[in-house]
């Protein structure tokens, strides 16, 4: 009889700590990870989850972005500057010039780089589509 009860309170305690980690999870991703753009007025790091890979982009600036991608199950063989698109508040549009992390693997890491849009851009809106079949819109205000 006490095996049984040492079983069930083990696999109590276990079922506590997975809903602990998926909550801290949502936590962190916040309103980033939902399908509306998340709107901030500092550059802030972003993060969400497409499929089954995990994207974090943290600005340098309005045209210029970190990306990290990581994943277990996907091949981020991707062409990089086809995916990604930067919109701004003037309805422009553009695709980088230039993606410094590679291609291909589970784990990848760069740099996004767009050219300006507009001398008097407000705000951004990047693009990423077909990561693992999702697409992800991220937003940022111009810092003051």
């Amino acid at each position: 009889m006490k095996k049984t009860e040492l079983l069930v309170g083990i696999i109590s305690l276990l079922v506590i700590i997975g809903l602990l980690g998926l909550a801290t999870s949502r936590e962190r991703a916040g309103t980033e990870s939902s399908d509306e753009p998340a709107n901030s007025s500092a550059y802030e790091t972003k993060y969400a989850t497409m499929g089954a890979v995990e994207v974090q982009v943290k600005p340098i600036d309005l045209f210029k972005y970190e990306v990290v991608l990581n994943t277990h199950s996907v091949d981020l063989d991707l062409s990089f500057p086809e995916i990604f698109e930067l919109k701004d508040d003037k309805g422009n549009t553009t695709k980088p010039n230039e993606w410094t992390g590679g291609q291909g693997g589970h784990h990848l890491e760069g740099k996004i780089i767009f050219p300006p849009l507009s001398t008097d851009v407000k705000s951004v809106t990047l693009v990423i589509d077909s990561i693992d079949g999702n697409v992800q819109s991220f937003s940022w205000l111009k810092e003051e």
